[in-house]
Order: structure tokens, then sequence, then C-alpha cells
């Protein structure tokens, strides 16, 4: 009897693989198009998100009648940590601050659902769970440019991070400080919310909010960048 063995030849084999190459290589443009299009659509849900709950906020700090013409810039005084000016409200147990009764960009994290890095909370003088607003990594108030250029969000679902000031448009305004005119130059100030695997600096993919201001129209801003997703 004859032992006959069944297999692919040399040649079956290299035609196997060329044609797995080819279904791999018009594969994975989809693949990738697919996570910019999740990517995206993930930034505008948080968008939608993010303004409910600034309606939300808004219309808690007019019920517990709080200070919605506070913004420590227009009034010249340093950030007020234990609410003093009766500028937050609190939300899932974190007293959140606001600008003009509108969430300031230290405390979006704390009303988003979801994964977000620099959701670490603090105690002020009065016991009250308050955002830490510390300047390490993943915390709320390290600049996006500090970062390497290769250092990419990592960890979590979304990073954040915040914008340089000299990146800002400023603005010199006159405003009645108990009952004094003053000229100030106010700046925004914005946060940023960046996917997992975008990069920190100079990203082209995120969410940035920034906080309302006379320099605002006393409203916040929404802008979604998606080129880099």
């Amino acid at each position: 009897m004859n032992n006959r063995f069944g297999g692919f030849s040399l040649i079956e084999l290299v035609i196997v693989i060329v044609v797995l190459g080819i279904l791999a290589v018009s594969a994975v443009p989809k693949f990738v198009g697919m996570q910019s299009d999740a990517r995206v659509a993930t930034l505008n849900s948080m968008k939608g998100s993010l303004k409910s709950a600034n309606n939300m906020v808004y219309a808690k700090a007019l019920f517990n009648g709080a200070n919605t013409n506070y913004s420590e810039k227009e009034l010249g005084t340093d950030w007020s940590e234990e609410c003093k000016e009766n500028n937050c409200v609190e939300v899932n147990g974190v007293w959140v601050y606001f600008k003009y009764a509108y969430l300031d960009r230290n405390s979006i994290a704390f009303v988003l659902d979801g994964d977000i890095s620099g959701k670490t909370t603090a105690k002020d003088k009065n016991g009250r769970t308050i955002p830490n607003r510390c300047t390490r990594e993943g915390c709320l108030n390290k600049t996006c440019n500090s970062y390497n250029a290769s250092a990419v969000c990592t960890g979590h679902d979304f990073c954040q991070c915040r914008s340089e000031k000299k990146d800002e448009p400023c603005k010199k305004v006159k405003v009645v400080v108990n009952g004094q005119e003053k000229n100030l130059e106010i700046c925004t100030d914005s946060q940023f919310l960046i996917p997992r695997g975008m990069p920190y600096k100079n990203s082209k993919c995120y969410l940035k909010y920034t906080s309302a201001e006379i320099t605002t129209g006393k409203v916040p801003l929404y802008k979604i960048e998606t080129s880099g997703c």
C-alpha cells in the first residue's frame, strides 16, 4: 500500500498568505474609521450631557438662592475653595464650583458619568467634599502643553488637562466692585477632555469647555475638535 499524505504545497501556502494580507490591509482602514467614529460620537454625547448638567446646576443654584453673579475674576478676588461667596452647589455628594451659576471647568468631570481622570476630591475647611485642584498628572490644573509631545491619555476612557493662560483670549473690561468702578483684564479659562490614546499636547481630538466669564457673555462655551480622532 502506498501511504499518501495530504497537505498544502508551498505555492498554495504563499497564495493563502497573500490573500490574507490583502484582506487585512483592506480591513484596517475600516477598523480605524470605526474607532474614529466612536470617539466623535462619545465627544458629542459628553457635550450633550455637560449641557444638561449645567442646566441642572443653574436651576439648583437659583432654587438654593446661590450667588449667580459670582466670578472671582470679575470681583478681583482669589478662588473661594470654601464657597464663602456662595458659589457652590452639591452634586452627587461633591460641592462643585460655578461661575454665574454655570459649572467651572474644575467641576465638569464630577457631573459626568464615565471613567475620567482627575476625579479626586479633597475636604474644605467646613468638611465638605470638593474637587481636588492639584497640578500633578491626572489632576485638574496640569496644563496640556506641559506634557511631552509623545504623551497620550492612558488608564482612563478620558483624561483632562487645562489650557495655558497665554493661549486664552483676554479682554479689558470695566466692572463695578463694591461700588467702585475698576478696569480689569479678564481671561477665559478652559478644560480639555481627551479620549484614551489621544495626545495631551496639541491634540486634535477633544471636548473643550470654557468657564463662564463676563468676556463670554456670562455663559460657558463648548467646542469639539475631531480632525485628529
